[in-house]
């Protein structure tokens, strides 16, 4: 039960902010939060204007449109709106450029859109990058590239809108320094940006990177380079931990090793739980404690449970009394048994619930401020109510 606890929990994770340290203190709103909060702004909607006040600028923006369904996106220089089967720019209040289509998701960058059943891409001021062409259309993380599907068939292709590997795949798997992962007919494939094939009919890929691979072939383990030289491995199976470190396992037990295969502990673990946080919750004699990524234990395998809150913050547990304590990311444990729920709002900031009771916490487990209620939560910012009054608190990402 705890084990599975660990692991459900591990594709929960989701990390919202951090105290901006520029403003590090709390607002008080003296307004009424009538309407919507997106990102940092408040939404009200009079007829065919739509309001938009920055909440901690005091700044404000008014829109005046009839076909209006949704904000996509709102800062100080663009404001980007959606009606049916259109969207809409405006800067300074006026109507700048209209885009037919409806946006699928959001960038830092962009917007990838759908028209007539096909997807391209447009920049933040709603210029055409890639035209609505493709089936199928996806941003390649820590990439300029694009993955797409043409004529059911997956390749990929530059923000200039040029293949760079052609469309002949069933699918891709994943993407990493400049190799991509792809399914074909027979197994997987490794590609580089080059179009050139590192590994074809390959059964399973536990690691990635330019020059180091840990691959399962003909049901054995192997490390190779990056030129396909293979070596194998003394493990039964493999697992990619965050950064330059990967689980393995031998024997029933677990251990850590780096991307080159040269253990860094040996097999001595019930589990080591992959959370992709520097710090690795380890299991062993159904305890649970932290190891880091030199194999050190940082927090004593004594606990019933540990679970991971995102960016190297976990949580802590009892099953005799079945609450939490805060471990921050040095995997010091920094609050005391008394938690009902914690959840972490960014790297200096975590939400902590007792009974009727909630408070934020920073980094060091102290009580920064007492909170009778969650009013709005957005990456950007957090509203919260104390003793009748609202009050604003800015997030950095």
């Amino acid at each position: 039960m705890r084990l599975k606890k660990v692991l459900i929990t591990l594709s929960l994770l989701g990390i919202m902010g951090c105290f901006s340290q520029e403003n590090s203190s709390k607002t008080e709103l003296k307004k009424e939060l009538k309407g919507m909060i997106h990102k940092s702004y408040l939404l009200t909607r009079a007829g065919d204007n739509l309001k938009a006040e920055n909440l901690i600028d005091n700044s404000e923006v008014i829109i005046t449109q009839r076909d209006f369904k949704s904000v996509i996106d709102i800062d100080k220089k663009n404001q980007v709106i959606e009606g049916f089967r259109k969207i809409y720019l405006y800067q300074d209040n006026k109507l700048l450029k209209t885009v037919e289509g409806n946006i699928t998701t959001i960038f830092k960058d962009g917007y990838i859109f759908k028209k007539n059943e096909k997807y391209g891409f447009l920049d933040k001021d709603l210029n055409l990058v890639i035209p609505p062409q493709y089936e199928m259309l996806y941003k390649v993380e820590n990439s300029q590239l694009f993955g797409a599907m043409k004529g059911g068939k997956l390749g990929y292709i530059d923000k200039n809108n040029k293949v760079v590997i052609p469309f002949e795949y069933q699918q891709g798997a994943a993407e990493k320094a400049g190799i991509v992962i792809v399914k074909g007919d027979k197994g997987i494939d490794v590609v580089n940006l080059e179009n050139k094939r590192v590994f074809e009919n390959i059964q399973n890929i536990f690691y990635v990177d330019k020059n180091n691979f840990i691959v399962e072939k003909d049901k054995k383990i192997y490390h190779a380079d990056g030129t396909g030289k293979m070596t194998q491995l003394d493990i039964g199976w493999a697992g990619a931990q965050s950064g330059d470190r990967v689980i393995y396992e031998k024997d029933n037990k677990f251990g850590l090793m780096d991307i080159t295969g040269k253990r860094i502990t040996e097999n001595i673990y019930d589990r080591l739980a992959n959370s992709y946080d520097k710090l690795i919750i380890a299991i062993k004699d159904e305890k649970c404690g932290l190891i880091d990524r030199d194999g050190k234990i940082v927090t004593e395998l004594k606990y019933d449970y540990i679970l991971p809150l995102g960016d190297n913050y976990f949580k802590v547990g009892s099953d005799e009394t079945g609450l939490y304590a805060l471990i921050n990311p040095t995997g010091k444990i920094v609050t005391k048994f008394e938690y009902d729920e914690l959840t972490l709002l960014g790297k200096n900031a975590v939400l902590g619930t007792m009974g009727d009771k909630t408070v934020l916490l920073d980094s060091n487990g102290k009580v920064k401020e007492r909170v009778d209620k969650i009013v709005a939560l957005t990456k950007e910012v957090i509203i919260y109510q104390q003793n009748g009054k609202n009050y604003i608190q800015k997030l950095s990402n």
